[in-house]
């Protein structure tokens, strides 16, 4: 079993397929996080399916969607921006280094 919580009938999710996050309603839950979900694709409603708990985000869940999706937690993305900018700023500061001057 996931350590994420059980889901409800009726209850508004989002469910993860490959890199694509769609609008989805759990119908009913099957067996240990194997539950039933009525996916909406382009806006309409797709499809009912089987899916097992860790690709269907709660709004509780929903953290974890970037580190899953990406394999980087929301920290890490803060820390990696951070030192873009500053490494961006600090090469603006330097004079270009020219292939002449060697």
């Amino acid at each position: 079993m996931s350590s994420r919580q059980p889901l409800q009938n009726g209850q508004q999710v989002k469910y993860r397929e490959a890199a694509q996050v769609y609008p989805a309603t759990v119908r009913s839950d099957l067996e240990d996080d194997i539950y039933c979900l009525d996916i909406v694709r382009h806006g309409r409603f797709s499809s009912s399916i089987p899916v097992h708990r860790l690709d269907v985000y709660a709004d509780e869940d929903l953290p974890h969607l970037i580190d899953d999706l990406f394999g980087v937690s929301e920290d890490a993305l803060a820390e990696i921006h951070s030192l873009l900018t500053t490494n961006a700023c600090l090469c603006d500061r330097q004079p270009a280094h020219s292939a002449e001057s060697d």
